[in-house]
């Protein structure tokens, strides 16, 4: 299901949507326990990501002025990624090594032709830089195949004879190499059950499309779980895929945070941060030109506006510390349940699914699916950015009307006024919400306390209808 793997994403269609409700209650081993928050004792946290070792001169899709739309600052220009050009590699490796992340997985799931030359170069690179690589594969679910690609990466990567055996670069888990196996659930089962004589050398851990669940090392999570509480592993992307659609599936930084906020509560032995230049399935952190990008491919920062280092900046902030921030909003940036004073309902859309435009309205209960989410970036003198947390897309005015009685939508971010909302606290923990642009407030549509009720602005009163509780989810005061 990855890059140009499409044959993979059309035959896994009717396992994926078959699955979507159950992603959080099965590992790929069997039944699992539950997606309760697990709290470690883990000292020091790894941190791993994926590069995309296929993404190179030698295809014959290969643009050398832009990748759909995006190009990288690279050997003094802006370019397309190249993995065959070495001085890239060489820029890549060490911008990933600044951002504090040690582990590097070599995407070889799309093919297996590029194991020697590149990755054995790329083990070099962490022989210089004292980091560590492992390999991710795809062989289908055909055991044979997988027990092959394991004597490749254990003759030439990770066994006793490779080339850098004596300088310990190979990751190993629980005192064995580490292979990625990418796949379904049964695919990646059949391998754990092989007896084959290099399989045995492995540890063996799953990577697959969206099915989200424990201890995953990648590929995509399903944007009404998202990363799942592990004290192992846990994977963390801002890709939201609610389709194959390019208007469905979208770059979220809001998203990232979350997933990054939920991953620190839980101190895993691992994380796994996205591929860093994974440019097609909104996993990608590098610095990255997106403007000319379809909007779901553009990465934006907290205040909607295109920045090409947004990305990288944040990640190596989680991956240090803590994340910046701007000090003094009533409320801390984090995710939130918001809830009407009056209905005693929450905030939610009336079509989930990704799209673009739905009207906000109050809801009678809180959804487990994460759809009354959402995500509050301060921008100073307590404006805010209102992020709706699992479709990435911005609270809005439809177009900053003045008038009354305008439902409040979910629009692509930007970094217009109207996408901005200022808060004033108006006492019990209840709050007003104020359109920057049309200077009107939320408030429920008629005052109405039924379930479904729109929302829309109207004229400040401070009546219970236009007074709002922030119910927090995890915010960054969470962090230590």
């Amino acid at each position: 299901m990855k890059g140009k793997a499409l044959y993979l994403l059309i035959f896994l269609l009717p396992f994926i949507f078959s699955c979507r409700k159950e992603g959080a209650n099965k590992s790929p081993d069997g039944p699992d326990t539950t997606t309760t928050p697990v709290i470690s004792d883990t000292v020091a946290t790894q941190y791993a990501t994926w590069i995309m070792v296929w993404d190179r001169a030698s295809e014959n899709w290969w643009n050398p002025n832009e990748h759909n739309g995006a190009t990288v600052y690279v050997e003094g220009k802006w370019q397309s990624i190249n993995w065959m050009d070495h001085a890239q590699v060489d820029e890549y490796i060490a911008k990933i090594k600044a951002s504090g992340i040690n582990i590097l997985i070599c995407d070889l799931t799309n093919g297996w032709s590029w194991l020697d030359d590149e990755v054995q170069y790329i083990q070099s690179l962490c022989v210089k830089n004292g980091m560590k690589l492992c390999v991710a594969e795809n062989s289908q679910g055909d055991l044979a195949t997988f027990e092959s690609h394991a004597g490749d990466i254990w003759d030439k990567f990770a066994g006793p004879s490779s080339p850098y055996a004596s300088d310990s670069t190979y990751l190993l888990k629980d005192g064995k190499p580490v292979i990625v196996c990418y796949g379904i659930r049964s695919w990646y089962k059949g391998y754990k059950n092989s007896n084959g004589e290099y399989r045995q050398k492995f540890n063996l851990v799953w990577a697959s499309g969206e099915d989200s669940d424990k201890d995953k090392w990648g590929w995509q999570l399903e944007p009404w779980i998202g990363s799942v509480p592990s004290s192992d592993v846990m994977f963390v992307t801002p890709a939201i895929k609610w389709g194959n659609d390019a208007n469905l599936w979208r770059s979220s930084l809001s998203w990232l945070d979350y997933n990054f906020l939920l991953a620190r509560k839980n101190d895993p032995r691992y994380v796994i941060v996205g591929s860093y230049d994974d440019l097609d399935e909104r996993n990608g952190w590098l610095t990255a030109n997106t403007e000319n990008c379809v909007p779901g491919l553009q990465m934006r920062d907290k205040d909607g506006s295109l920045r090409s280092d947004a990305y990288y900046k944040r990640v190596k902030e989680w991956v240090s510390g803590k994340p910046d921030f701007v000090a003094g909003g009533l409320i801390p940036d984090g995710c939130y349940r918001i809830i009407n004073k009056k209905s005693n309902k929450f905030l939610t859309l009336k079509n989930t699914g990704g799209k673009i435009g739905s009207p906000l309205i109050q809801h009678f209960v809180s959804d487990t699916a994460l759809n009354d989410y959402f995500w509050l970036y301060h921008l100073g003198n307590n404006s805010y950015r209102i992020v709706v947390l699992n479709n990435g897309l911005s609270l809005s005015v439809p177009n900053g009307s003045g008038d009354n009685g305008i439902q409040v939508t979910d629009s692509l971010p930007a970094d217009i006024q109207w996408q901005n909302w200022t808060l004033k606290d108006l006492g019990d923990g209840y709050y007003s919400i104020k359109n920057d642009k049309s200077g009107k407030v939320l408030e429920v549509s008629g005052a109405a306390e039924d379930n479904g009720a729109f929302i829309v602005q109207g004229d400040s009163n401070n009546g219970s209808s236009q007074q709002w509780k922030f119910d927090k989810i995890l915010n960054l005061e969470d962090i230590d």
